[in-house]
């Protein structure tokens, strides 16, 4: 059924929790979800961080020209970026990253260019 075991947990799971992200071009928004109740029980804010190569997505993706791992660089900040913020958001909850079953990311078609390490620079 193209389905795969990830996690296998002993005792009976109370609460799952499920994480989403919306990656946008200023500020990367997190919202940490209770899967059972479908409630939100912590978000968390973060400047992008690539702000430093630009603040618009085109400057951004001219950046990738200069030097030649500039896409790696990137790929590596805005992962960088999501893990800070899945430790701080699980923090606010006496949780951890491993208590996350579910993510979903959203953002423009440059950051999810960026979030998969595809080259962007045939978008502009």
């Amino acid at each position: 059924m193209e389905k795969e075991i990830l996690d296998v947990k002993p005792g009976k799971l109370e609460d799952a929790y499920g994480l989403a992200v919306d990656v946008g071009t200023t500020t990367v928004a997190a919202y940490l979800c209770n899967l059972r109740s479908g409630e939100v029980i912590a978000t968390e804010l973060m400047m992008i961080p690539q702000i430093s190569y630009g603040e618009d997505v085109m400057s951004r993706i001219t950046t990738l020209t200069h030097p030649e791992d500039g896409l790696e660089r990137m790929h590596r900040l805005i992962i960088d970026g999501l893990n800070q913020l899945v430790r701080d958001i699980t923090g606010k909850c006496h949780l951890g990253a491993e208590d996350i079953l579910e993510l979903t990311f959203v953002g423009n078609t440059a950051m999810h260019h960026f979030f998969m390490k595809i080259d962007p620079r045939y978008l502009v």
